[in-house]
């Protein structure tokens, strides 16, 4: 124990735990080697045609383009390439997260000395963040650096309320906003939440917690009246129309039922008679179920162990946090109810105030003199076995295999369809893949995926990617 209390010891400061976390994070972005999410190339793409000044040509693609405009700007400033632009930006981004994440904790736990080395620990163990998205190329870094940002400032307003903390944590979820239009939500609802709190707020107060909301409407007011801007085409061609539509879709999709059908006779009467019982219950399943997935058995037992704990360290900022909790799992569920998709990532700001919540918990099991030894170390070997496979688990893409072989080969005038990703890594050209420059009318080879082919000559396929429970064909035709 003398060598962890050691490590302890020096990790409790600020700067050294905040220093080893991005250490980590950069080692993991490295151990990508190249690999591009799908995402990802799709900013990429936009950060280019914005670079070269096609905006049009960029929002068409994507119309929330904050980050890919940072992209863009970089890669003039620096002419690297856009891929390393990209993770250089969220890698920043990243560093702001973990940076106010600390200090959040150092704030609210301010007696508790040790509180910065196992809120680190937290997150360095937490493998879809540490191994998986920090090395992508992502915009949610953005919306969790904003989160966390305006999450220190607020919690420093509730301590002692004043103008620059009520303004630093409406920038900060704003900042959020730039990035996913969810950080804007905070802002809007904060206010609210304070009042309800606080019955004897002055109105003062609840207007300087909407003073840049009320701000950005008036400017956005004058230059609507002194401009030749079309307000409509703006608005269309934007996510703007997003905070009126998801939740009118949202309702919507309260009263309809699943899109499921069958032939069969007892589940077609259940569906018709049940349906909505039907879709809540799946859908409530699918989220529960995505949650607790996506907390993983150490974190998501921590949580769950910090609600019923007898030991807690407490005081009047958990409120709060269990506030952006809640608002964000709410947030969370309008994305699954309105498309039925949920992918993991859309947790990642919501796993961060769950990080503060758990902090003390572990801090308290390692503290605590009456918690067994062996429960003790049980939990310290996961943490490390956690924190050792972010740092060892290099991603295998199958795809980079794919373009590997195409470039080993030389093989050229090859119809890739619509796999980007094998074309990009072929040459790492994002101008290619823009202006679409090796898409020949008769292509000598075609890249196909296996379960798109239908009745393929044997003869001319070349080469199976993997040669055993094959994904990918390579065929070649003749000219």
């Amino acid at each position: 124990m003398k060598y962890f209390d050691l490590i302890r010891e020096k990790l409790s400061s600020l700067w050294p735990m905040w220093s080893v976390i991005m250490l980590v994070a950069i080692w993991s972005i490295y151990i990508q080697d190249g690999h591009i999410n799908r995402d990802g190339l799709l900013y990429l793409k936009q950060a280019y045609l914005i670079a070269e000044g096609s905006w049009k040509e960029g929002l068409a693609l994507y119309p929330w383009p904050f980050f890919s405009i940072l992209i863009a700007i970089f890669h003039k400033f620096t002419n690297l390439h856009f891929q390393v632009v990209a993770h250089g930006v969220d890698l920043a981004l990243f560093g702001i997260a973990i940076l106010f994440y600390l200090k959040t904790l150092q704030l609210i736990y301010n007696k508790e000395k040790h509180i910065i080395f196992y809120g680190g620990v937290i997150l360095l163990s937490f493998i879809p963040i540490m191994d998986d998205y920090v090395g992508m190329v992502l915009r949610d870094h953005g919306l969790w650096a904003g989160c966390m940002m305006g999450t220190y400032f607020y919690s420093k307003n509730l301590k002692q309320y004043s103008l620059k903390n009520s303004i630093t944590w409406q920038l900060g979820f704003l900042f959020a906003g730039l990035f996913r239009p969810e950080g804007l939500v905070f802002v809007i609802l904060l206010p609210l939440w304070n009042l309800t709190q606080n019955k004897t707020q002055k109105l003062k107060q609840l207007v300087l917690d909407y003073s840049l909301c009320i701000l950005a409407a008036i400017l956005a007011l004058l230059v609507i009246l002194f401009s030749n801007i079309d307000l409509m085409n703006v608005m269309s061609s934007s996510r703007l129309t997003e905070f009126l539509n998801r939740p009118i879709l949202f309702l919507q999709q309260l009263v309809k039922p699943l899109p499921v059908q069958t032939d069969n006779e007892y589940l077609s009467n259940l569906f018709e008679n049940y349906s909505l019982i039907i879709t809540y219950a799946v859908l409530f399943s699918v989220l529960i179920f995505k949650w607790i997935k996506g907390l993983g058995v150490l974190h998501g037992g921590l949580f769950f162990y910090s609600l019923f704990a007898k030991k807690k360290i407490k005081n009047n900022y958990q409120k709060y946090i269990y506030f952006f909790l809640i608002v964000s799992f709410i947030l969370v569920s309008i994305n699954l109810f309105n498309v039925y998709v949920l992918t993991n990532r859309y947790w990642g700001f919501h796993w961060w105030w769950i990080f503060i919540l758990i902090t003390p918990v572990i801090l308290i099991i390692f503290k605590d003199g009456k918690v067994n030894r062996f429960i003790k170390k049980i939990l310290g070997i996961t943490i490390a076995f956690f924190i050792l496979n972010c740092l060892i688990d290099k991603n295998e893409s199958l795809e980079q295999e794919v373009a590997d072989y195409l470039k080993e080969n030389a093989l050229q005038q090859v119809d890739f369809q619509e796999h980007q990703r094998i074309k990009y890594y072929v040459n790492y050209s994002i101008q290619d893949l823009v202006k679409d420059e090796n898409n020949q009318s008769s292509p000598l080879y075609k890249l196909y995926k296996i379960n798109n082919v239908v009745n393929i000559d044997q003869k001319i396929i070349i080469k199976n990617f993997p040669e055993t429970k094959t994904k990918f064909i390579l065929t070649k035709h003749a000219q």
